[in-house]
């Protein structure tokens, strides 16, 4: 997007609801996230890893038979 263009929708935005105002606080974020060199985990994405690295730990694998039953049961391509 043009610069001019930008600065005519940043000057919109305060008489944006405030919904929509924290709607694009999280877009930008996300956004900003993506192109930035170092990429922080939420929460959420965080305590994903430690059960993914604890399963790993205990030996907790599907194993090559229950992987292929989920894609035959979702129609594998």
């Amino acid at each position: 997007m043009q610069t001019k263009n930008l600065k005519k929708i940043l000057a919109r935005i305060p008489s944006w609801p405030k919904d929509a105002q924290d709607d694009l606080v999280r877009s930008i974020s996300e956004i900003e996230t993506r192109y930035a060199e170092v990429y922080h985990l939420n929460d959420e994405e965080h305590a994903a890893l430690k059960r993914s690295a604890s399963d790993v730990r205990g030996k907790r694998f599907a194993t090559e038979r229950e992987i292929d039953s989920v894609f035959d049961r979702y129609h594998r391509a």
